[in-house]
């Protein structure tokens, strides 16, 4: 595979990773904006509550993963996004600079499309575990059981 075609490959493997990525933010804050209207139907009307979730729409995951963890009981998952934050931001900020400036053999790439690959590997199943609390989260909401 010659060097332009490596560079397609591994262009087309970042931008899955992040797109992964980008999912799981979406998500994390789809949970909060959830939690936030949970908590006030289940507040008592003489305590203002005026979250509702917009106030984390630019923010970044680690952020995200902060305010989710106070609101969700799961430190498993907690801890496995934790982990993927490192992650998230050597694919937005580092990884292509990263793969321009290094040796142009076939190794090389396939070592650095290899690490892309594993994490997004690794981000979709943060995503589906993140996606069961959801799920969880709606069954309580519309069951009206806290």
């Amino acid at each position: 595979m010659n060097f332009e075609n490596q560079s397609q490959e591994f262009d087309e493997g970042v931008s899955h990773a992040l797109t992964v990525l980008q999912l799981i933010e979406e998500n994390l804050k789809l949970y909060i904006r959830y939690s936030f209207k949970l908590i006030r139907v289940k507040l008592d009307i003489s305590i203002p509550f005026k979250f509702n979730g917009d106030e984390y729409e630019n923010s970044a995951l680690e952020t995200l993963i902060k305010i989710f963890s106070k609101l969700s009981d799961n430190e498993e998952l907690i801890k496995s996004l934790h982990k993927i934050t490192g992650k998230r931001n050597f694919i937005a900020h580092q990884a292509m600079v990263q793969y321009i400036k290094g040796p142009n053999d076939g190794s090389y790439h396939n070592d650095q499309y290899t690490k892309i690959k594993n994490i997004a590997v690794e981000a979709w199943q943060r995503l589906a575990l993140l996606q069961v609390d959801i799920d969880k989260l709606n069954e309580r909401i519309m069951s009206n059981k806290c």
